[in-house]
């Protein structure tokens, strides 16, 4: 989870969010499962792939998330954690190998 994630803000829009979006159910998972969302199930308020605040840098809307199952929020979270994570890396390394050739 990012600190933007375990933040106020974050927290105060998912609250509002919520009973929005449970109201909808069921609604296809939007981490792409193929799966309906139900309001039973254990599910999170997720981002539409592509639109999570470490990537875009904007604040999240309606139209930018929607339900997940709580199984592959987590999963769609790690995975973007470790690709950002290469992206860090990759370019650290070019920087380094800049500073080497200087």
């Amino acid at each position: 989870m990012t600190s933007y994630h375990a933040g106020a803000e974050w927290k105060a829009f998912t609250k509002k969010a919520r009973p929005i979006i449970k109201a909808q159910l069921p609604l296809p998972c939007v981490n792409g499962c193929g799966r309906l969302v139900y309001p039973e199930q254990k599910w999170h308020v997720g981002h539409i792939p592509g639109f999570d605040r470490a990537l875009t840098l904007e604040r999240p809307s309606l139209q930018t998330v929607g339900p997940s199952h709580q199984k592959c929020n987590t999963s769609a979270g790690a995975q973007l954690k470790h690709q950002l994570h290469a992206k860090r890396t990759v370019r650290n390394s070019r920087d380094s190998a800049r500073l080497a050739d200087r």
